[in-house]
Parts: structure tokens; sequence; C-alpha cells
């Protein structure tokens, strides 16, 4: 499996560097979210099985929304975003239609998202 991670801060290289990432995956890219919206990255998703959303709450809607179209699985980070209309692009778009996003295990000890799933009828596998 392949495992593109959107962001260059300490988290999307702790990520990198996790053991278990290491052991489970057979490539592991980074690459700036200013470099992926700008479209100067995009060549490296060929044979991406995984892309992990690492960047600021800011720009992770607007990543996101990019990668509406792809057919990779999705992982973002907690918080998605900033606002309630960065929350409501979970429910919309292909990857949550085709139960391609997923949710990092930080959210797992969240009690705003607890409230937030059970209030809005989500199911989401968790990883």
């Amino acid at each position: 499996m392949n495992l593109v991670l959107i962001g260059n801060g300490r988290w999307a290289e702790k990520i990198a560097n996790s053991r278990h990432v290491l052991d489970s995956m057979e490539n592991v890219q980074r690459i700036s979210a200013s470099s992926f919206l700008s479209g100067q990255s995009n060549s490296r998703f060929g044979n991406t099985n995984i892309v992990w959303i690492t960047s600021r709450p800011s720009l992770q809607p607007e990543v996101l929304s990019k990668l509406q179209k792809s057919s990779c699985y999705v992982i973002v980070e907690k918080p998605l975003g900033l606002t309630l209309t960065d929350f409501e692009l979970l429910k919309t778009g292909e990857l949550f239609e085709e139960n391609r996003l997923r949710l990092s295990r930080v959210w797992n000890y969240s009690q705003i998202w607890t409230d937030f799933i059970s209030e809005s009828h989500i199911k989401f596998d968790q990883i």
C-alpha cells in the first residue's frame, strides 16, 4: 500500500516515522498542502491507496474538497476545520457516499465528535 501525507508539519513527520506506518506501507510520501492545492504535486498520486490530510485545520476542508474525485481512502485529522460548514463537508461528496473517508484514531477520544455523530446519525468506520 502507498500512503501520501498532505502536510509538512510535525504531525506529518510523526506519522511518517511511526513504526506502524513504516511496517505496513510500501511507500510513504509527504507533500505540503500548498503544493497539493496548487496542483504542483498531483503527479505523485498515481498508485496511492491512502491519503492522510495532516495540514492545518484552515486548509483541510479545501484539501478534502479536491480529493473528492480520487479513488483512494482519505484520513482526516481533528479538527477537520474551523467552522460548521467545514464539518458539513464530511457528509457530502463521493468520499462519504462511497465510504472512503476515514477518521484518525485521535477522534475516538473526542466528546465533541461523539456528540456530533450521534446527533447527525452518521456512521463511520474507525481505523
